[in-house]
């Protein structure tokens, strides 16, 4: 695939470089249009090599007017779920003699495409992309080119197979610069999915936040949990909490920021037999969307487990959320929530306190974490734990900065992942520390445990800034 990309770079970018990208006699002609040939051509190879194993079986189902999906496969008898009704394709748009009949073949073969593929080409403006090649002579050559151009027929032979060769195609412009000139960064490469990738960081200090919530859990009785994170960004955060949960019916309920390009995510749709923003065992909603709109749930209470990491986020969820620990109630609902300041909190600390369902108050460098929890063991009733790993000894505000940044999910950019900074021993150290003096839930030397009427505002401002 490198290869191949590398000829439509040469024959674009070198041979034809002042015909097609800075051509004085056609305003389209610049590097950034150039893109949209670029990512047209060497999608159209993709779907053209792949449809060629059951072409004739499609036209003979067009024909007889039958199930076109069915009749568009693999040699591996999967469905490739797509197809082309045209009876053109790449090896014969190369055996034209004109550029208007190439240009009228290549329009027709456009044409005959299933939704999901022509989405694709609507997406960079492909009928423009023909106009222009055909202004400038350049129709029958670059069909020529890409067609001469070989990939290995085996790469096509199973969805498996073609799903590796077109990640391979996602991962090579990802970091492709002449790409990223007009087409945003693609925030994930894996052809079955959308949502971002997470960070090692990221992903240990989900799995210290879940630990936090699953301490003194006890799920014996139960036949199912539900378990829900407002800000899951692909549900990673909620699988780990699943995974030591020993129960079988355990259901996830998310929010993410769909963000992915939409360029690649209709790529990705239109050749994975699924929508790259769907999870198998999750329900993920868009960030924008209610909770509530699903109709088994109408409280926050109806979660038996909430947890997140909310950091360098702007949502206001957290907010609703909190209020539900702020009165009695029957549930038996615990949170675990990463919150950027004091503010994001404090104003619904007292009504969390007043009707003892707070557990413990975590105080983590330049962040802050709330454990709530509307069902407390008989040894927690009428208190709550106030754990400082702040490290007000250090000054440098660099360093609080970026460790802050390390842990936070929301502010990840995958062009620049290989600058994201690695958690130090420090904070390995303070993690265990924080959630042994939390099982613990006693006075320690960072933690003191608090009664409930004993809360002050002003005396806990002191404490954790």
């Amino acid at each position: 695939m490198e290869k191949f990309m590398y000829k439509i770079h040469e024959f674009m970018g070198i041979d034809n470089y002042e015909v097609l990208c800075e051509n004085p006699d056609h305003e389209e002609s610049t590097i950034y249009f150039s893109n949209n040939i670029l990512f047209g051509f060497i999608y159209l190879k993709l779907v053209d090599c792949a449809l060629m194993h059951s072409k004739e079986d499609i036209l003979k189902s067009h024909q007889d007017k039958s199930d076109l999906y069915s009749a568009a496969r693999y040699p591996s008898g999967e469905s490739l779920g797509f197809y082309n009704t045209s009876e053109y394709d790449l090896e014969r748009l190369s055996d034209c003699s004109t550029e208007a009949e190439c240009r009228d073949r290549l329009t027709d073969y456009m044409e005959g495409f299933s939704d999901k593929v022509k989405c694709v080409f609507d997406e960079i403006d492909f009928k423009s992309v023909i106009d222009f090649l055909f202004k400038v002579k350049m129709t029958l050559p670059m069909v020529r080119m890409v067609h001469d151009t070989r990939l290995e027929i085996h790469r096509f032979s199973s969805y498996s197979s073609f799903m590796d060769i077109f990640g391979e195609f996602i991962r090579l412009l990802w970091r492709d610069e002449i790409y990223m000139l007009s087409f945003s960064p693609i925030s994930n490469n894996d052809p079955l999915s959308s949502y971002h990738y997470i960070p090692e960081p990221v992903d240990e200090y989900g799995s210290f936040l879940s630990k936090l919530l699953l301490t003194d859990a006890d799920f014996k009785d139960k036949h199912s949990i539900r378990i829900y994170d407002p800000n899951s960004n692909g549900a990673y955060i909620l699988h780990k909490v699943k995974k030591e949960i020993v129960i079988d019916n355990v259901e996830l309920y998310g929010k993410s920021v769909k963000n992915e390009t939409e360029i690649i995510r209709h790529a990705k749709n239109s050749v994975s037999k699924r929508d790259s923003y769907d999870i198998d065992d999750a329900t993920i909603l868009d960030i924008g969307d209610s909770i509530f709109s699903i109709p088994e749930i109408s409280s926050y209470s109806d979660f038996n487990l909430i947890i997140s990491n909310y950091l360098y986020t702007e949502y206001e969820e957290h907010r609703e959320i909190l209020k539900a620990f702020t009165k009695k109630s029957d549930g038996d609902t615990k949170l675990a929530i990463a919150l950027n300041s004091l503010d994001d909190f404090l104003s619904e600390l007292e009504g969390i306190i007043r009707n003892d369902n707070l557990e413990a108050i975590i105080s983590f460098k330049n962040h802050y974490i709330l454990v709530a929890n509307l069902n407390k063991s008989e040894r927690k009733k009428g208190k709550f734990l106030l754990i400082d790993q702040s490290d007000a000894d250090l000054n440098d505000e660099l360093i609080e900065k970026e460790n802050k940044q390390a842990f936070a999910s929301d502010h990840y950019d995958a062009w620049y992942g290989n600058n994201w900074k690695r958690l130090s021993e420090r904070d390995y150290k303070h993690m265990r520390t924080i959630l042994e003096s939390y099982e613990y839930f006693g006075d320690t030397i960072n933690s003191k445990l608090i009664d409930n009427k004993d809360y002050d505002e002003e005396m806990l401002k002191i404490m954790l800034n």
